[in-house]
């Protein structure tokens, strides 16, 4: 950890755009499921805060490589059975199984949206 807040530091007092006469805010705040969540507030210029904030973004990310720092993006995969019943009960978790039978039984009749004012006269898009 001291070596990603070493870097971090490098960064905030080298990147061009950074405001070098404020300090950087860069602390640990918190634990995730596979992460550690670090804080990096650094300042620019308003009317060059998007590009700035754009370009630093992809340079953390970057150098953060370089480095061999490991970045945990979480990966959803979601799929489906086109025939559920097909499936051994071991193969597939039994409310995931009860989830994907009901969306295929449901997925012929039309969506009403909650709210009363909606697009598509007041349906929902199936997604």
């Amino acid at each position: 950890m001291k070596k990603v807040l070493q870097i971090l530091e490098n960064i905030a007092t080298s990147y061009p755009g950074l405001d070098q006469n404020q300090t950087p805010f860069i602390h640990v705040m918190s634990y995730g499921d596979s992460s550690i969540n670090i804080l990096f507030m650094v300042w620019t210029d308003r009317a060059h805060y998007y590009q700035v904030r754009g370009e630093l973004m992809a340079f953390l990310l970057e150098k953060l490589t370089q480095e061999g720092v490991d970045i945990p993006f979480n990966i959803l995969m979601s799929a489906l059975p086109t025939n559920p019943s097909a499936i051994k009960p071991s193969q597939i978790n039994m409310r995931a199984l009860e989830l994907a039978t009901e969306q295929s039984l449901t997925q012929a009749k039309p969506l009403v949206c909650p709210r009363k004012s909606c697009p598509n006269d007041g349906k929902a898009s199936p997604s």
